[in-house]
């Protein structure tokens, strides 16, 4: 039986910030050994970045774009290897919000693959 610090640990451990983190990781390792060609960590939303006295808005991605991109080597049927551009968007217990699940049906529409992932585990059954 886990003990309440155990409990919170186990639960921190597992949160999306943690399953982001080791998806950068192994995304980086599959870069290195030349399994995919490119992968980049996406933020949506606006910050504002202060430089002394003045203060500008800088726009990020547009809202319901996933966590990552990733591009990876595809064999195609005659044999020549082509690009994949797929997504990822990470999600430990919610759901999809109406902007990402609208991105994730117009990646569908146009045959771009965008998963939803849950653990490191479901990204390394994608990429091994």
């Amino acid at each position: 039986m886990m003990d309440s610090t155990s409990a919170n640990y186990a639960r921190t451990y597992y949160g999306e910030r943690d399953i982001v983190f080791a998806i950068r990781e192994y995304l980086q390792v599959l870069e290195n050994l030349g399994k995919i060609i490119w992968w980049e960590r996406l933020q949506a939303g606006d910050i504002i970045e202060a430089r002394g006295e003045t203060r500008r808005r800088v726009r990020l991605c547009r809202a319901g774009t996933p966590d990552f991109i990733v591009v990876s080597p595809e064999e195609c049927d005659d044999g020549n290897i082509r690009p994949m551009v797929s997504f990822l968007e990470v999600k430990h217990k919610t759901k999809l919000t109406p902007d990402q699940q609208d991105f994730a049906n117009k990646m569908a529409d146009n045959g771009i693959k965008c998963y939803v992932i849950r653990s490191i585990e479901e990204v390394q059954a994608i990429w091994r």
